[in-house]
Formats: C-alpha cells, structure tokens, sequence
C-alpha cells in the first residue's frame, strides 16, 4: 500500500504544482495578462467537478462564497506569479504580451486543466477504493485508524513508554497493579 500512498502524494503534489506551471506556460508563450483570471477559473472549478465525478459518495458542491474567495486567491497568487515570471523572462529576453485571448490560450487552459484534473482524480480513485475495500484498521503504534473513522485501539487508556496505564482495573485506581 505504501506504493499507492506515495503515488498519490505525487499526483497531488502535480496537481498542486499545475497552476504555478500553467501560469509560466503563458508567461512563456508570451500570452495574454487575462490568461492569469482564466487560469484562476479553471483550476478553481477542476477540483469540485472531479470529485463529484470520481468519489464513491461524492462531497455536496462548494458554495458560491467558498469558490469565489478560492477564485479571488488563485488570482492574487497568479497574478504575483505572472509579474515574477514576466520579469525574470524580461531579464534575459525582450518580453512582448499579446493582448488578445486565441486558440493557443484554450490549448494552454486544455492542456493545464486536463492535466490537473488527471493528477486529482487517480490518486481519490486509488485511495477511495482502497479504502472502502479494506476490512481492517491500520495500526501504527498508538495511533490507528478504522474505516469507521474510530479509533480501533482505544480502550479508555494511556499508553506511556509502552505500557498500558487506566485500562481494565476494576478498582478504579490508575497504574500498574501490583
């Protein structure tokens, strides 16, 4: 399983990653400074649309608010990217930003959209039915966890330097009997 859980972790993290290379991805093809709100939008909608597609018991749609503080976010953000990068690029080249949207901004929007819709929706599928499949809780020292969500190794007590301290004394006194 620990093949799964680390190929999860790096589609998530390219998925994450999508949006700071999109943004470069424009700056680079010299594209237009409204590329930056189109990118904040796609990527903002990407990720209820997958997964409401690929969930076993898909989440309720965000609400209007949580996207719109999301879009507003990934603009900011995007915007700081595009100056960073425009300006890195005018360092070493002379940087002229076309000022109308084409089919090469829809390629690029395609292209970045699709690829982060893919590096969401493996790793939730993956996770999603190894998780539902499994019967049995993971333990991890004191830590565990059942697919209920309880604890399965909880039984009221401490577990201190390895043993178990306040669990099935019936004197009601806490510590090792004696």
């Amino acid at each position: 399983m620990t093949g799964l859980i680390r190929l999860s972790l790096m589609l998530r993290l390219a998925a994450i990653l999508a949006f700071p290379a999109a943004i470069l991805t424009a700056v680079a093809l010299e594209r237009s400074p409204a590329m930056v709100i189109l990118i904040a939008a796609v990527m903002t909608a990407v990720r209820p649309v997958v997964l409401r597609a690929v969930k076993s018991q898909p989440p309720a749609w965000p609400t209007f608010q949580r996207l719109s503080a999301k879009f507003m976010g990934q603009t900011l953000l995007g915007g700081i990217l595009f100056v960073a990068f425009a300006g890195i690029g005018a360092l070493f080249t002379e940087i002229d930003l076309d000022n109308r949207l084409t089919s090469t901004d829809a390629a690029i929007l395609g292209f970045w959209a699709a690829f982060a819709a893919i590096c969401l929706a493996i790793p939730v599928k993956l996770l999603d039915g190894v998780i539902d499949t499994s019967s049995h809780s993971v333990r991890l020292g004191p830590f565990g966890i059942n697919p209920d969500g309880t604890d399965p190794g909880d039984g009221g007590g401490e577990i201190i330097e390895g043993e178990v301290i306040g669990r099935g004394r019936k004197d009601g006194q806490n510590g090792p009997r004696r």
